[in-house]
């Protein structure tokens, strides 16, 4: 079974500054929420933007946090995955993603991402919307008609440690937060980082909005991972410092995995649709409350 992941860190965004944790609370930046699955684990959107600033030794999906008033607006892109497999065989595969911020600065990620269901790809949806007042998030998916709406502990007790009631999920705030950030433990002693390089693009003007480019190369030593040549993968990303450093068009080129463009292809300025930041009628809302636990229990 193999899904093609539309990535959110294309547009939700990585942090190379100072470490703000998952499950983040504007105006908290010690929080922290853990999924039991890690390709969950990643930074979802906030009116808290990045800045064009300071991004030396920043991808082109790294920038500052910095609180900026973004412009409210709806956005939908295409992405196209192309692959060349060794005897030239090409798959090329076309998903789409909405993106919009209303006023308040709430954020929503809608993408359709497809999956092999033996010889045939099916599409289903997944919906994750993250709310400024209180930091909660709700998600959906087209599988199942259930929506969850995670919620944060109140604001004046944020501290310690906290799980939902299955004890699937966790966060912590503080000083144990930033335990979550420490380098993890058992590393060889000869571990190395890929090498990365970044190059300013200069700016361009995609619908109507003025984007500034980058474009990181990542490059992974013969021999690393068992290659013969260095593996090197770049990646361009335009953002839109207007919208909040949205990504409004994205190239990225691996030799494992192929190419991949993803590009704004409608763009309106302005309050979106408020109906896009409630599940279907039809759907059930399940909500989530954390409890405080024993934070050695970790």
């Amino acid at each position: 079974m193999r899904a093609v992941l539309i990535s959110f860190l294309t547009a939700l965004l990585l942090i190379c500054s100072a470490p703000i944790s998952l499950g983040q609370v504007p105006g908290n930046a010690a929080a922290q929420t853990l999924s039991p699955n890690p390709a969950q684990n990643k930074p979802a959107p906030s009116a808290y933007t990045k800045g064009p600033a300071d991004t030396e030794g920043c991808s082109a999906m790294d920038a500052v946090q910095r609180p900026v008033e973004p412009l409210a607006f709806t956005a939908e892109f295409k992405v196209t995955h192309v692959q060349v497999l060794a005897d030239g065989t090409s798959i090329t595969r076309e998903t789409k993603e909405i993106q919009a911020r209303n006023g308040k600065g709430d954020f929503l990620h809608m993408q359709t991402m497809q999956q092999e269901m033996g010889a045939q790809l099916q599409d289903f949806q997944s919906t994750f919307i993250t709310f400024v007042e209180d930091g909660s998030s709700l998600q959906w998916g087209s599988q199942n008609k259930v929506a969850t709406h995670q919620m944060m502990p109140p604001k004046d007790q944020q501290q310690g440690c906290w799980a939902d009631p299955q004890g699937n999920m966790r966060m912590s705030f503080g000083q144990h937060a930033a335990r979550h950030q420490e380098q993890p433990s058992g590393l060889p002693m000869q571990f190395k980082m890929p090498e990365r390089t970044n190059e300013e693009l200069g700016t361009d003007m995609i619908e109507g909005v003025s984007a500034r480019g980058l474009r990181t190369t990542t490059t992974i030593p013969a021999g690393a991972l068992g290659n013969d040549k260095p593996l090197v993968t770049t990646e361009e990303s335009w953002m839109a410092k207007d919208l909040g450093m949205i990504v409004l068009r994205s190239i990225r080129n691996d030799p494992r995995n192929g190419k991949q463009t993803r590009e704004v292809v409608n763009l309106k300025l302005g309050e979106p649709d408020s109906a896009l930041f409630e599940p279907p009628a039809d759907y059930t809302v399940k909500v989530v409350e954390f409890h405080q636990v024993p934070c050695d229990s970790n």
